[in-house]
């Protein structure tokens, strides 16, 4: 995966997301969910992918039972009543399409949500910059993109550090009361927007003596070309966004 053209990459990650979203095929949906998984462990971030998705089970977990419980109330159902009603209970009714939907739709959520985290686990912002200027992206665009990624990057690192540091001193930040968990991370927002600053003045300062200019046409140290494993993977790619095209327009 990491011998991948990012651009193809890209692709092939956003194929998986459309064929997902172009099937309402249980069986489809869930073998994209094993082959992400399969995937990630193939890239020897398998531990990380699962630690990073778990925290979305209890949200996609949310979805089906929302689906489950309010399908028939919901606008896509049409000419109501058609489908074979499984459990009635009060004003609740559990059917077989809204059974199917429950167990869909988290599925959906999931790829949604596994297919970026995967993309950016085994790319460096770096290489997403590059693939965006190599697919004509205006380099602004791009840059600003990246820029606002090392900024969430270090951000990230720098409530850890300040966290620890203020539960080393007694702050209590695993409180289960809610208003009280609140008013105990004041005392991180401040050391972690003064930090946010800081950090924000070093790069316009590097910037500067760089003599950085968004006009100027952006080179690369190395052209990659596509190889074969870039071609085999991008003629997948493009069956699945062709058969998610003929999904989406009722061709099969």
């Amino acid at each position: 995966l990491y011998r991948v053209d990012t651009r193809v990459k890209l692709l092939f990650f956003l194929s998986l997301i459309f064929l997902s979203l172009s099937t309402k095929n249980l069986v489809i949906n869930a073998i994209v969910m094993i082959s992400l998984s399969l995937i990630s462990v193939t890239a020897r971030v398998g531990g990380e992918f699962v630690r990073r998705i778990k925290s979305f089970i209890i949200l996609a977990a949310f979805a089906g039972v929302l689906w489950l419980f309010l399908y028939r109330a919901s606008l896509f159902l049409r000419g109501g009543g058609e489908a074979e009603v499984i459990l009635t209970f009060g004003p609740l009714t559990i059917d077989k399409t809204g059974l199917s939907y429950a167990l869909l739709m988290p599925l959906r959520i999931l790829i949604m949500l596994s297919a970026p985290i995967l993309f950016f686990m085994t790319t460096t912002v770096k290489e997403f910059v590059d693939a965006l200027v190599k697919l004509k992206v205006p380099y602004s665009a791009a840059f600003t993109f990246g820029l606002a990624a090392q900024l969430i990057f270090g951000l990230s690192d720098e409530y850890e550090k300040i966290k620890h540091s203020q539960m080393s001193r007694g702050l209590d930040l695993e409180t289960k009361n809610l208003f009280k968990g609140i008013k105990n991370h004041i005392p991180l927002l401040i050391p972690l927007t003064l930090r946010g600053l800081e950090l924000s003045e070093k790069i316009n300062i590097a910037l500067n003596l760089k003599n950085f200019d968004l006009r100027r046409r952006k080179t690369f140290h190395k052209n990659s070309k596509l190889g074969r494993l870039d071609l085999m993977i991008l003629c997948v790619s493009i069956v699945l966004l062709l058969i998610s095209a003929l999904q989406f327009g009722g061709v099969i």
